[in-house]
């Protein structure tokens, strides 16, 4: 809202979106700006199961991201950034067999196949769950170097 007071302060209004059908009540999306509809929306679609499965946003490609789970589990194993005709980005989660511990992450990018990996995560994880270790390839940088290079003189 414009405080119309004569401070000219802008006060950006929160709408929380929920379903009126299918789980009535259900967190569908949400819009922040002055007024409806909201300089930022952002809308949710749930599997049958009630699991996250896209999400859309104006800053987001056309197709959303959609969320892939394991069969019969919560575990997210894909994300995939979709623009509508096909996938351009998306990340692939492994997990070990008898426990929820990822075992690796791969970051691929590109419109055709195959598609570049960018970066890949390989995780070592202990008999306590702890992770080991973990080696990063690929031609990408992870989020901390990007954060350094950024703040490099």
């Amino acid at each position: 809202m414009l405080d119309m007071s004569g401070s000219g302060r802008y006060e950006p209004m929160l709408m929380r979106l929920y379903a009126i059908e299918g789980v009535p009540g259900r967190y569908s999306g949400l819009r922040i700006g002055p007024d409806v509809p909201g300089i930022h929306a952002a809308g949710y679609q749930y599997d049958d199961v009630g699991r996250l499965s896209v999400v859309s946003a104006p800053a987001l490609p056309s197709g959303g991201v959609v969320y892939t789970y394991l069969p019969d589990s919560d575990l997210v194993e894909r994300v995939e950034y979709s623009d509508g005709s096909g996938t351009v980005a998306k990340t692939t989660r492994t997990y070990e067999a008898e426990r929820d511990l990822i075992t690796s992450v791969v970051n691929e990018r590109g419109e055709s196949m195959p598609m570049t990996v960018v970066l890949r995560y390989a995780y070592v994880n202990d008999e306590l769950s702890r992770r080991g270790s973990v080696v990063r390839t690929g031609v990408g940088e992870s989020p901390s170097e990007r954060l350094c290079r950024r703040d490099a003189p």
